[in-house]
């Protein structure tokens, strides 16, 4: 089943019509930043976390096929960003305190 209507909003924010892209917006903001705030350690953090979020889902907005609703792709998508951030961390060298050196 396609999920038309989703499918429509996505084609016309992929064209960058700015109502759009504020529909979009005014729909999901809310939302993305409650997922971002259950995960991140403070304001600033849930704030970077957020634009992190929105920044994905409107960057893959073209990618968008209508075959599953719109809001499980925009939950796929903060779930990409909180895979990466993880895979990030993970692989990052640790960081040494200022003033530290790495011998001790």
């Amino acid at each position: 089943m396609i999920h038309t209507s989703d499918l429509a909003i996505a084609k016309r924010v992929a064209t960058a019509e700015r109502s759009a892209f504020e529909a979009l917006f005014d729909r999901y903001a809310h939302r993305v930043y409650r997922l971002a705030s259950g995960r991140a350690t403070g304001p600033e953090s849930t704030r970077e976390l957020t634009e992190r979020m929105l920044e994905r889902m409107f960057g893959d907005i073209a990618s968008y096929r209508g075959e599953i609703p719109l809001d499980w792709w925009v939950l796929d998508r903060c779930g990409r960003v909180l895979r990466d951030l993880r895979t990030d961390s993970e692989t990052r060298p640790p960081e040494r305190e200022a003033g530290a050196s790495w011998h001790g």
